[in-house]
């Protein structure tokens, strides 16, 4: 992607799944509610700061040697990620900031903790109702209204992230194993779900996880 000294305008379509990965990455926590990102017109002080960080970052990296490249890209990376998501209007942010408590009743705060607690034991409606200490009606309501999915919908997205953690760590063996020891049940609606969620399937992930912890290895 050029850009330019004269440009007046740049559109940019990054893939939602792309926004998730980079977004766990950043903050190296799991993000499991719906994204919810309107578009965003950058304009004055915005636009400028977002043009001398990818300015600045063209000059840096066609100078850096082959060893500083890939920090360089990474920093860069990293910089325009801040600058997108703390003047883009969404949910990921507000997400973290409510997970600890604050507005976010505790019955859910409990709820989420159980859930992390337990990805690899069988859980129904009525463990994370009990968890939670209220009704499992009760709790669908309050998932709803505060996590825009029903409860078992955001465990499923909490072992998803798990998964999508082991593979990039270069953890998994296998990835039948993987899906079962996270209960689920059938690998191949998890290869789906993984791939809608994180835009490659698991075992493509995983080859791509191998190999970048092998060319680690090699570079330390």
């Amino acid at each position: 992607m050029m850009v330019q000294a004269q440009s007046s305008w740049l559109a940019l379509h990054i893939p939602e799944y792309a926004l998730r990965q980079s977004f766990e990455g950043l903050t190296g926590r799991p993000y499991v509610q719906e994204l919810v990102l309107p578009p965003t017109r950058f304009v004055a002080d915005d636009e400028q700061g977002l043009f001398q960080i990818l300015k600045h970052g063209a000059i840096d990296l066609s100078t850096a040697s082959p060893l500083e490249f890939p920090m360089l890209a990474r920093a860069y990376q990293q910089l325009v990620l801040v600058k997108l998501f703390s003047r883009t209007p969404h949910n990921l942010a507000e997400a973290f900031v409510q997970e600890g408590g604050g507005d976010t009743p505790r019955q859910i705060v409990k709820a989420e903790a159980f859930m992390r607690e337990n990805l690899t034991m069988p859980i129904s409606i009525e463990d994370l109702a009990g968890a939670a200490g209220c009704s499992a009606r009760a709790l669908q309501r309050l998932f709803h209204t505060y996590r825009g999915g029903p409860p078992m919908g955001i465990l499923c997205n909490y072992r998803l992230a798990a998964a999508h953690g082991a593979i990039k760590a270069g953890r998994a063996g296998s990835i039948r194993d993987l899906a079962l020891s996270l209960q689920f049940s059938n690998p191949g609606r998890f290869s789906v779900l993984y791939k809608d969620r994180y835009g490659l399937s698991p075992s493509s992930d995983l080859r791509f996880a191998l190999y970048e912890v092998r060319a680690e290895k090699r570079r330390a």
